[in-house]
Formats: C-alpha cells, structure tokens, sequence
C-alpha cells in the first residue's frame, strides 16, 4: 500500500499567483501616456532646445518614462523600481523649474509669460506625478496586475 506523496503546496500556490489579469484600463491608459506620449513630448522639447544640459535632461526624462512604462505594460517585476525612478525624475524637474522660474523672476530683463508659464508647467508636473503615485499606490487594477501596489 504505497501511496505516493501529495503534491506540495509551495507548486499549487505558485500556480495560483502566476495567475494575474492583464494591463487594461487606467493601467493601459498610463502605459501608453509613459511609453508613448510622454517620450515624444520629450524629444518634441529636446528639438526646440540648443541646450546641451536641457536635451541631456529631456533624453533622461524620456528614457526613464519609456523604460517605466514598458516595463509595466510588459508587468515585469523591475516595474515598480523604474516608475519610482520615472517619478522622482520627473518631480525633481519640476523642482528644478520652479527654481529656475523663481531666478529669472528676480533677474534684471524679466519675462513675465516666461515664469508664469515655467510655474504652470511646473505645477502640472507636479499634480501629474502625484496622480500617478497615488493611482499606483492605491489602484485595484494595479493591486490585481502585479499582486501589489507600489
């Protein structure tokens, strides 16, 4: 009367978890915003630019918002790491902008449209970022993608 071992538990379990739902929705939508909108914006602004530093800063901008978003779409498990990195990136900017927009504002020849319009770039930055650490901290969908939240 032998009787083979049951199965173990650990290969059932890992079995269940690998089942995961596929990027759609608001996912799907930044997705596309990361891979797609975002890096062509970029290279859109490193065009317009003679600034070796600001076409440095929008390439980075753009390979790290590229990066992040295929690696999620593709629900890699360096996700998380590259959108942290995407994210903070695209915060210290506008930190940067906010600076920058602040010293010109002081500076002898001021132009008014110049800040005002830096400020408001700025502060889009800003609530876009905030928008998305907030989806992927608290979304459902990215909760049942990735079995976690960032």
């Amino acid at each position: 009367m032998s009787s083979a071992p049951p199965p173990p538990i650990q290969a059932f379990s890992q079995e269940v978890q690998s089942v995961r739902i596929p990027v759609g929705g608001w996912l799907l939508y930044f997705c596309i915003s990361l891979t797609i909108l975002g890096p062509i914006t970029m290279v859109g602004w490193m065009q317009k630019t003679s600034s070796p530093i600001l076409i440095a800063v929008y390439g980075s901008l753009a390979l790290t918002s590229f990066v992040a978003g295929l690696v999620t779409w593709a629900r890699i498990s360096s996700a998380f790491l590259w959108l942290r990195i995407a994210l903070t990136a695209r915060l210290l900017y506008a930190i940067f902008q906010v600076y920058f927009a602040a010293r010109a504002a002081r500076g002898p020849s001021t132009n008014s449209d110049f800040v005002k319009q830096e400020i408001t770039s700025a502060t889009i930055n800003i609530f876009l970022v905030a928008i998305l650490f907030f989806y992927f901290r608290f979304s459902s969908r990215v909760q049942k993608t990735f079995g976690r939240n960032i």
